[in-house]
């Protein structure tokens, strides 16, 4: 092997050793194994190189095979910057890879709901896993069984955050008993027309789905006090919904609503209505006949608030419209002066705090809200 040669060669070598350790100590601990591996098969090749060059060096022609060297070694040392570079990118990948398997393995082990395969949440300092029900697919047959037989004793059914996409038949076993049903944190998209059969159902939970309508069956679910509908993709409510003549509570915030859906201005034992976070612009006339004492319109896009009409709402004590397109205007004097409501909260709207003191009726609506605060 020529002087030359020799010269180029340890420079590759050494060059690749530095680069592949700098890379190593720079922020890569987790390839540090692969990098070892590499520095010391290299830095064997170095030596032996090296003990070969300095035994043919010849000194006669030092400034030849200096010039000659430092070309070579500048080209040697390119190559070994991108070699070194497609090592430490084959290193990370490696690495992420690695991550990313252990990080589907321990989700699949665990659910963020910590769920046991039973239903319910396993405690314990020893740092024992949180089984889920099932992430992907739902529960399986066994599962669902399992829960069925504890809901027949408790009346009780939670299937939360287990990926269902429907409901499952099975559930039609305990429809006549059952009193509460969770399932929320799903996939669901349809609820199925069995729904209807649930006729002792007090609670519904539908939170957090997909749902993008309900089936008319819903309305006669006479005993329902409770029905939880944020979160999902829904922008209608079927008219069969004002027969939920026992809904006390009705939650269909962070949905697609464009207008306040009219059949729930006629749910006679209704106390709390939220349509939060939708995209209501103005509130039909038949609000009038809402018998809410709490209506909760905040962060939409309310241009009108219709107070000639909501004046006549006789059970209203709070109206919450933060967050929307109100001028103080919205507020007539007859609101003001004669509605029941004690509490306004319109902080985010198109005017101060000040404009809405200035406005006639303040004194008698403020006089309402005092008298409140003394009760509580």
């Amino acid at each position: 092997m020529s002087n030359h040669s020799t010269s180029a060669v340890v420079a590759f070598l050494f060059a690749v050793i530095l680069i592949a350790i700098g890379q190593i100590m720079k922020n890569d601990l987790a390839a540090s194994k692969v990098g070892t591996l590499i520095a010391g098969a290299l830095g064997s090749l170095v030596f032996v190189f090296l003990l070969t060059a300095l035994s043919n060096f010849q000194m006669s022609s030092v400034g030849e095979q200096v010039k000659a060297g430092l070309t070579e070694t500048s080209i040697c040392l390119i190559v070994a910057v991108i070699v070194s570079a497609t090592i430490h990118r084959v290193a990370i990948t490696i690495k992420n890879n690695a991550l990313e398997l252990v990080k589907c393995t321990m989700g699949n082990d665990s659910s963020k709901s910590g769920l046991s395969s039973s239903g319910t949440t396993t405690h314990g300092t020893s740092g024992r896993k949180k089984l889920g029900l099932g992430i992907k697919h739902g529960p399986s047959l066994s599962v669902i069984q399992r829960h069925l037989e504890t809901a027949r004793k408790s009346r009780v059914l939670q299937l939360r955050n287990c990926g269902m996409k429907i409901l499952p038949e099975q559930l039609q076993e305990v429809c006549e008993i059952l009193r509460n049903l969770d399932v929320s944190q799903n996939r669901i998209r349809i609820l199925p027309i069995f729904i209807g059969s649930f006729n002792n159902l007090k609670q519904l939970h539908l939170s957090n789905n997909e749902l993008g309508s309900l089936p008319d069956e819903i309305g006669v679910l006479k005993k329902l006090e409770v029905l939880e509908l944020a979160c999902n993709q829904l922008s209608c409510l079927p008219e069969s919904l004002a027969g939920l003549c026992s809904l006390k509570m009705l939650n269909i915030s962070k949905n697609r609503f464009l207008q306040l859906p009219v059949c729930v201005c006629h749910l006679p034992a209704l106390r709390i209505l939220d349509v939060s976070s939708n995209f209501i612009e103005f509130l039909p006339d038949e609000v009038k006949f809402l018998k809410a004492s709490e209506l909760n319109l905040n962060q939409n896009r309310l241009n009108s608030l219709n107070a000639a009409n909501l004046v006549h709402c006789e059970n209203l004590k709070t109206l919450r419209v933060e967050e929307n397109c109100l001028n103080k205007t919205d507020f007539i004097s007859d609101f003001l002066n004669n509605s029941t409501v004690s509490l306004i909260a319109y902080a985010g709207n198109l005017f101060q705090d000040k404009d809405f003191q200035n406005l006639p009726g303040y004194d008698e609506y403020q006089t309402r809200y005092t008298a409140t605060k003394r009760k509580m």
